[in-house]
């Protein structure tokens, strides 16, 4: 979906609100019995849980495993989203770091752009430009800077995530939530 953090067609503007019960309605239709994997700013078990509602049979968390202790990502990265309060409002998704990075040239050639925290020194300096004006000086700087300059790659849920955990506590907590908001509140009684 479009709230995914990194590289996407974040453009195109479907979330999984819309897309999951689509391609499920597409599945079906077809006569196929596929799983419905969703993907794009879940986090949590609240968004775990609306995610299977819309009809997914599961789910991929990307941000969140980033910032795990397992993760790969460097510590000043993981503590960038850690401290993002608002993920909605705080990530754009944007072609200019993928301009300012040579290794990027296949996701601008697909027309893939990323998402990223809006803060990034980058997206001040570099955003309004067109890649064709955007100098050697500027791709030097963006490649040889740190993490308040270069992407930080990260969804629109990222204001959610707030400590460095291990990956099997996430995914125990995050299940346990979904689990917990799947069954309901105890003084619901359904027809």
């Amino acid at each position: 979906g479009s709230d995914a953090g990194g590289h996407g067609q974040q453009d195109a503007g479907v979330s999984i609100v819309a897309l999951v019960p689509q391609v499920r309605v597409a599945i079906e239709r077809a006569g196929h019995q596929l799983p419905v994997v969703a993907a794009g700013g879940i986090a949590t078990g609240d968004q775990m849980a609306a995610a299977l509602l819309l009809g997914a049979d599961g789910v991929v968390m990307g941000s969140a495993f980033v910032v795990t202790d397992e993760s790969c990502a460097k510590p000043e990265f993981k503590q960038r989203i850690l401290d993002t309060a608002d993920g909605s409002m705080g990530t754009v998704s944007s072609a200019v770091w993928d301009h300012l990075s040579p290794a990027a040239a296949p996701f601008v050639r697909a027309g893939f752009g990323g998402r990223a925290l809006r803060d990034s020194e980058a997206v001040r300096r570099c955003s309004h430009k067109q890649p064709e004006d955007i100098t050697d000086e500027e791709i030097e700087w963006y490649n040889n800077g740190d993490y308040t300059t270069r992407a930080v790659w990260c969804s629109t849920s990222s204001g959610l995530l707030t400590e460095r955990i291990g990956a099997g506590h996430l995914l125990e907590k995050t299940v346990q939530r979904a689990v917990q908001v799947l069954r309901g509140p105890a003084h619901v009684e359904l027809a």
